[in-house]
């Protein structure tokens, strides 16, 4: 783990608890725990995936294409 990237840190830290939990050695009740564990930061990295989709998409909406193209005759009524 580096000392600079905090979330560099957490991606390999978390690459790390599920390829351990993956092993054929690990009980079903431990991979679940650590499924558990993951699943916030999973969340929040999607959470944030979305996010930036979203910024882009309002960033070709103000280019115009048909997608926008209903939107903006409405906005013109």
């Amino acid at each position: 783990m580096s000392d600079n990237n905090f979330e560099d840190d957490m991606e390999e830290l978390a690459a790390e608890i599920a390829v351990k939990a993956g092993a054929a050695d690990v009980s079903l009740h431990d991979q679940i725990d650590a499924f558990k564990a993951l699943m916030p930061y999973l969340a929040l990295l999607k959470k944030g995936k979305k996010n930036d989709d979203e910024e882009e998409d309002e960033e070709e909406d103000d280019m115009p294409n048909f997608n926008n193209f209903q939107k903006n005759i409405h906005a013109v009524k």
